[in-house]
């Protein structure tokens, strides 16, 4: 039995004993409804039904249980049949006979409650083309729709000769056989796309199977790893699938250890990375290799497979595993491109064999494969997550944008109304103070704007830098005069003028963000530290304040677009939330970082390090 003759009876044989325990339900469903939910309301002195048709029939209760006994034993005949079914054609005729028992079954009771008017137990036809659909994907949901409908016009017929109800094709019957046409279709179709899928992946994999075992003859542990390596990749991240198909290889063929390196993009060109490995030094995963690089880099670079029987004699050899004497590597391509390398290391000297070497080679053609659509799930997977992060990033900005602009502007058209209505006497101190308060929401609008100017500019990479020497105490008293002058009370400054060589007007937004912020989230009457240290070749700038503070699972966020604490719809101060996220390019721009200390209640202390010396441009944009 080939391996997808035996998948294919697995599926089946899964779906029988599913059907089969849903057939137990209906059982005890069938017996509870005939129990305790038969009777209709009817009258006591009349026996006649209140909402019409008859009361019960003294056939139903008899017949009904022994449809229920019928399908129980049914149920058991199946089970048997079942466990005893060796074959495909007998899971067929299985399949067959319990799926024209059901329908019998089903239209069989529902033709059992057709005494009431207004029974509603023809519900209980939807299971059947669903069935249909599952067993035999669109035609066997066209064979339930067929049948149910039939059965229906049957049922109306007998209800208007032996109930006396008036045959009501339309919309009536027309109306219950819709909608099980519309759910078999439905069924149907999704079935039918199912299979698709199905076959195409099956084929795939005997197209794998078959190429690989034309062209080197593989062996049955080959074959076994190959359905293993597709099993290991079908669920999970990737990482978790590079993973599972390393481990899957090197157990499957006994490697004492095995690396997986991809391709990827650097500053300086393609490198690889080390993604996933068995039996290997854990901090050697995530090891980033360039092409000249030991033994993987050139395999990467020319295409062709490496064996060495012993890597301490030859002279490319970096080591990464201590214990390792021999190694093989094979490249992973996908046409004529390279996108890793297969990496097989031994302690023993010589322990691999040119023949060892082609079983690797011809594996790598399908690990290629697999290993590039999970990437490119991955890729699109990312995708799909950045957009939503954007759309929620769009309906955020405007959130904001509808108050942050149309608080300000709504404040100046009203004053400069005030201003031109000639019948209103004002003084020359309203007009002055009117005047200030245009000006103060004109500012406050061009800084937003300014603001959002800033981080296009940062984040198109548009800026220059302009290198100057600063003295940060200098720079911070400058900052609080000009800006905090009716609140530089509340700053205490710590630290003597530590010297550094940066981009002054970037680094005096970064502080002023810090500041700003700092005094916008303290109370009014609380001080904020700004704190000046010299460490080795960085210098620290702290700003602590004792304001609400910023919750733990809230402190990766705060430094990103529009974000403040609590989201767009729940903000403790006014602000679009881009002074964090500036100042955070900002310091990354130049070279730093920007770290966060805090607890709710207990205030934040943010710290700006810096090196002291601003590198060059081309510098920063190798390390970014």
């Amino acid at each position: 039995m080939s391996p997808t003759e035996s998948a294919k009876m697995s599926r089946q044989r899964a779906l029988e004993w599913g059907l089969i325990k849903v057939r137990w339900f209906g059982v005890a469903f069938g017996i509870f409804q005939i129990y305790m939910g038969t009777d209709p309301p009817c009258n006591p002195s009349t026996k006649e039904v209140i909402l019409g048709g008859a009361c019960e029939p003294s056939f139903l209760r008899p017949l009904g249980f022994l449809l229920i006994a019928g399908l129980a034993l049914v149920n058991i005949i199946a089970g048997l049949w079942l466990r005893r079914a060796k074959t495909e054609g007998s899971l067929f005729s299985l399949g067959a006979v319990v799926f024209l028992i059901d329908h019998l079954f089903l239209i069989g009771f529902v033709f059992l409650y057709s005494f009431g008017q207004y029974t509603n137990t023809w519900a209980l036809l939807y299971i059947l083309p669903l069935e249909g659909a599952l067993r035999y994907g669109m035609s066997g949901s066209l064979i339930s729709i067929g049948i149910t409908t039939v059965g229906e016009i049957a049922r109306d017929l007998y209800r208007e000769t032996v109930w006396g109800f008036e045959f009501d094709l339309i919309p009536g019957t027309t109306f219950r056989v819709g909608i099980m046409a519309i759910i078999g279709l439905v069924a149907g179709i999704m079935a039918r796309n199912l299979q698709r899928e199905r076959l195409e992946v099956e084929k795939r994999a005997d197209e794998l199977g078959q190429l690989a075992e034309r062209e080197s003859g593989l062996r049955a542990e080959s074959q076994a790893f190959h359905r293993a390596t597709l099993a290991g990749v079908s669920t999970g991240s990737f990482q978790d699938a590079m993973q599972g198909l390393v481990e899957t290889i090197a157990e499957t063929l006994d490697y004492p250890s095995l690396a997986l390196a991809l391709t990827e993009e650097g500053p300086r060109g393609l490198r690889l990375r080390v993604v996933a490995g068995h039996n290997y030094p854990r901090d050697a995963i995530g090891t980033i290799l360039s092409l000249e690089e030991g033994i993987c880099g050139p395999v990467a670079a020319t295409g062709r497979p490496e064996l060495i029987n012993d890597v301490r004699k030859h002279p490319n050899y970096l080591e990464l595993a201590p214990w390792a004497r021999s190694e093989m590597a094979v490249p992973l391509a996908i046409g004529d491109k390279v996108i890793g390398v297969l990496n097989v290391e031994s302690p023993k000297e010589g322990a691999f064999t040119q023949q060892n070497l082609d079983q690797l080679a011809r594996l790598a053609v399908g690990v290629a494969v697999v290993t590039e659509n999970a990437r490119v799930l991955e890729r699109e997977q990312a995708a799909v997550k950045k957009l939503t992060e954007l759309d929620a990033m769009k309906s955020d900005f405007i959130a904001i944008t509808s108050h942050e602009l149309r608080t300000p502007l709504t404040s100046i058209r009203g004053f400069v109304k005030t201003l031109r209505r000639s019948e209103l006497d004002l003084s020359p101190e309203q007009v002055s103070e009117y005047l200030e308060v245009i000006d103060r929401q004109s500012e406050k609008l061009a800084r937003v704007i300014e603001d959002l100017l800033f981080v296009s500019q940062i984040e198109a990479a548009r800026t220059e830098f302009l290198r100057t020497e600063i003295n940060m105490k200098d720079l911070i008293d400058e900052l609080i005069s000009s800006e905090f002058e009716d609140q530089s009370r509340r700053v205490l400054i710590r630290g003597d003028g530590a010297r550094v060589i940066t981009d002054k007007s970037r680094l005096r937004r970064a502080v002023e963000a810090l500041i700003d912020n700092a005094l916008k989230y303290s109370p009014s009457s609380s001080p904020i530290t700004v704190e000046i240290t010299e460490t080795g070749n960085t210098i620290e700038v702290a700003v602590h304040d004792n304001g609400i503070g910023i919750p733990e699972e809230e402190s990766e966020r705060i430094f990103e677009r529009f974000y403040q604490i609590g989201g767009s719809l729940k903000r403790y101060q006014q602000g679009f939330g881009l002074g964090l996220y500036i100042t955070k390019q900002v310091v990354n721009s130049l070279g730093g970082d920007i770290t966060l200390e805090s607890a709710p209640g207990k205030g934040a202390t943010f710290t700006i390090v810096l090196p002291r010396q601003l590198p060059t441009q081309e510098v920063a944009e190798a390390a970014s």
